[in-house]
């Protein structure tokens, strides 16, 4: 099966998504797994440092991201819940230090594109062959920020693009620890995650999926179903999500009055015409 990769600008319902998409009998949801981004820059970059030292780096930042696998830390809060968790990565942290010595190899080898792109296979067959599926969909936010590479790397790739609209996620990113500080900034940087995603479609649209948060919580059946058309996958959204309400309450987004009428303005002044285009009003 294709690789599928699923990102968007944070707080836009990616780990939603990825936890309803898991719920297909042949794809297994995995995240969130920062480590794909952060290994790019060490390997197909230029970092000044030896071979050697960079080979220490990939090591050391593998033994630190896996130490607590088959779980993860996580900062989501008690009201997000999810059927897989707020992270689902099933392999072990001595197979994911193995495929890390594999990968070093290939590095010092001088053959980092393939080494990597085995490595990642490699991590998410073991994955996806713990979970009994045959294929894999792999949700890190971050991945619209470097789809050229991924495409590089993995040119019968599927993006998934979650997109929602600036508002809510400007003012859900203003209420946590990371990312933009003020609304501006928030609005700013959701209008370069959209450009990404949409340079992506214009250039390889059989590759691209779009995803709306929106659609997904107003109407999950339908969007899971149209999502799962456009990655040649069997419709089985119906089961899915009547199985995923077992457990898991599909909330609608909340409404723009509840939205504070200051960062609406904001975020509307500095993305007014992209929300035009994309039909937020």
């Amino acid at each position: 099966m294709n690789p599928i990769f699923i990102g968007g600008c944070g707080r836009s319902g990616t780990t939603l998504a990825v936890d309803l998409i898991g719920m297909h009998p042949r794809l297994s949801p995995i995240y969130e797994t920062g480590f794909v981004i952060d290994l790019v820059a060490y390997l197909l970059r230029d970092t000044g440092l030896s071979p050697f030292m960079v080979a220490d780096e990939i090591r050391g930042y593998m033994q630190r991201w896996s130490r607590n696998l088959p779980f993860r830390p996580h900062e989501k809060r008690d009201y997000e819940r999810y059927w897989h968790g707020p992270h689902h990565v099933l392999f072990t942290r001595d197979f994911a230090m193995g495929r890390t010595e594999a990968l070093i190899d290939s590095f010092l080898a001088t053959d980092a594109e393939t080494g990597f792109r085995s490595f990642i296979r490699e991590l998410f067959a073991e994955h996806a062959r713990l979970d009994g599926k045959p294929g894999w969909a792999n949700k890190t936010p971050r991945y619209v920020l470097m789809l050229p590479v991924l495409q590089r790397l993995f040119p019968d790739m599927v993006f998934v693009h979650c997109l929602r609209d600036p508002r809510p996620v400007a003012a859900s990113m203003l209420s946590r620890n990371w990312g933009p500080k003020t609304a501006t900034d928030a609005a700013r940087f959701w209008l370069d995650c959209v450009d990404r995603a949409e340079a992506f479609a214009r250039t390889a649209p059989d590759r691209y999926v779009e995803l709306r948060y929106e659609d997904l919580t107003e109407d999950p059946q339908g969007a899971l179903s149209r999502a799962l058309g456009r990655l040649g996958i069997e419709d089985r959204a119906g089961d899915m999500i009547a199985r995923y309400r077992e457990r898991i309450e599909i909330r609608p987004p909340a409404g723009e009055d509840a939205l504070d009428p200051a960062l609406i303005e904001t975020v509307e002044a500095a993305a007014g015409p992209a929300m035009a285009r994309l039909g937020y009003r």
